[in-house]
């Protein structure tokens, strides 16, 4: 399933939307010729966007973006393949990490955040919050289970994404 995505950073809406119809097009290639502007890959791709600035408010993982797409098709009373829509609509949200159009998002540490951590006793992974941002790339982390402080390198602690 994979960790959360957002919409490619820096990307205005117009741009997202031509990249969604594109992958759409591919996907489905009878919509471009759909009668119905807004069944077809760009009101389609429109709604998409829309949909997802409205409903995804921080990233998620790809099944709350199919189920986005999902509603989408619904709302156009349309379908990306007549046998296996799902699979289709799993094929487009795929299709949408590879051309980067769907990216994990860049990690911020900061104070207050819940992280894996190796402790250093152990050499074992455990859950922590960060306490202080050090500088240099070390953190002093406070490891939930032991109430035990210890200061770390950012490659020694993942952030845990929560949803």
């Amino acid at each position: 399933e994979g960790g959360p995505l957002e919409f490619r950073a820096g990307a205005d809406a117009e741009e997202l939307e031509k990249l969604v119809a594109r992958v759409l097009r591919a996907q489905c290639p009878s919509l471009q010729f759909e009668e119905d502007p807004m069944a077809g890959a760009a009101g389609l791709a429109g709604s998409f966007v829309a949909y997802a600035a409205e409903k995804i408010t921080f990233p998620k993982k790809a099944a709350a973006w199919r189920q986005v797409l999902d509603e989408v098709l619904a709302d156009a009373g349309t379908v990306l393949d007549d046998d296996d829509n799902a699979d289709a609509v799993r094929s487009v949200i795929d299709e949408l990490c590879r051309k980067g159009v769907l990216t994990a998002p860049k990690a911020t540490i900061e104070e207050g955040a819940i992280v894996f951590a190796v402790l250093v006793e152990d050499d074992d992974w455990h859950e922590a919050v960060v306490q202080k941002d050090l500088g240099g790339g070390r953190f002093r982390l406070i490891f939930l289970e032991y109430s035990e402080p210890q200061d770390l390198g950012g490659d020694r602690f993942r952030l845990i994404f929560l949803e």
